[in-house]
């Protein structure tokens, strides 16, 4: 009973130390008043036992984080909608797969639209001007998803839709995740939300304690080599080597090359359009169609 009792007492000692003066100390708020402001992930996005991570279904959130003052319109995952599969979509698809073609967006944040309105995104702007031609384009992007997320997901959540076809807007995220250590080829479980989702429903519990999520995230950051903290702009420059080194490297490369090479396969496999974006389109007041 002692040894336990004297467990308990460091446990609670850590957990003030580092819940009230490391976290105010490095980020301005304790634990619990920041966890409370970062909900975005926890409410957005869920473990995936063959994804990696996926986006909640059913999710209706507006966030009301103010923007910060080094960045106004920076607002992240400030209003989404998914539906029951857990795309960023308000209508009913097995409905309007009976009468109409469907096209499918996959791609990471910026098909997401983690910075816009549900309804300002290019995927629900594109379903807007094809509606009336009988299609439907579905927003599937996933903030963080690199290209083996994609290739997964397509199988796992589009083909069963048997869609018209898929647009494909990919690899930026293999480059930064390669640049930044935050994930191994071809594994989707080290990605950048690897050591925040919670992955049953115990560490769920656990996670609300700043000492848990500390000794788990040091622990996954040390066995997968992450990089956890973020780079300012401003010394950004000292990092030029290691991104030129990056570049110079074709691991991610490959990697990218032979997931959305297996992702173009399996869609012609099952008589599926693919399109693959290399920009992304601008959007803006009055722009045409084209």
């Amino acid at each position: 009973m002692d040894y336990i009792l004297y467990m308990l007492i460091v446990f609670f000692m850590a957990e003030i130390l580092l819940a009230f003066i490391v976290y105010p100390m490095r980020h301005g708020q304790n634990y619990y008043s920041l966890m409370s402001g970062r909900e975005g992930s926890a409410k957005l996005f869920q473990y995936d036992k063959e994804l990696g991570f996926s986006l909640r279904p059913n999710i209706i959130y507006k966030n009301p984080s103010l923007p910060l003052e080094n960045a106004p319109r920076r607002i992240m995952y400030g209003d989404m909608r998914t539906d029951k599969n857990g795309f960023l979509f308000t209508e009913d698809l097995d409905l309007l797969r009976k009468t109409e073609k469907l096209i499918f967006c996959l791609g990471a944040s910026t098909t997401m639209g983690a910075e816009s309105r549900h309804d300002h995104t290019y995927p629900s702007i594109l379903d807007l001007k094809l509606k009336n031609y009988g299609y439907r384009c579905i927003n599937s992007g996933v903030g963080g998803y690199a290209s083996i997320h994609e290739l997964l997901y397509l199988r796992k959540k589009i083909l069963p839709f048997k869609p018209h076809a898929v647009i494909l807007f990919s690899g930026y995220n293999d480059f930064e995740n390669s640049a930044y250590n935050i994930c191994k080829p071809y594994d989707p479980f080290t990605h950048c939300l690897g050591q925040a989702l919670p992955t049953n429903a115990i560490e769920e519990v656990l996670q609300k304690s700043a000492t848990f999520y500390a000794v788990k995230r040091a622990i996954y950051s040390s066995m997968n080599k992450i990089r956890t903290e973020s780079i300012p702009p401003i010394i950004l420059e000292r990092h030029r080597e290691k991104l030129m080194e990056v570049l110079s490297n074709q691991t991610w490369l490959e990697a990218w090359k032979t997931n959305v090479g297996q992702f173009i396969d399996e869609c012609n496999e099952n008589k599926i359009k693919c399109f693959l974006l290399s920009h992304a389109s601008p959007c803006f007041e009055n722009a045409s169609d084209e």
